[in-house]
């Protein structure tokens, strides 16, 4: 089902690939709720650093691990609107 989402100034959104919540540390999946606190912690970066943060601690979680598939990141802050 589709839905829609005023975004508000400062709001994050986060793009991703199944990659990122599939990632395995041998016995478990990074899953959803990992990626939403890694996005908390992150919420007030630069979004360069906020990427850089997140792929290290999915990397950090599998452990050593192959990657199993693709990792795919994409961040954007809206800021509101350009008033000129």
């Amino acid at each position: 089902s589709a839905a829609r989402a005023q975004l508000q100034p400062g709001d994050m959104l986060c793009l991703f690939t199944d990659g990122v919540t599939e990632a395995m540390n041998g016995s478990a999946l990074f899953g959803s709720d990992r990626l939403l606190a890694g996005l908390v912690e992150v919420a007030g970066s630069d979004l360069d650093a906020a990427v850089t943060a997140l792929r290290d601690r999915i990397r950090h979680f599998e452990a050593g691990q192959p990657p199993a598939d693709d990792l795919t990141l994409l961040l954007f802050r809206w800021d509101g609107p350009n008033e000129h």
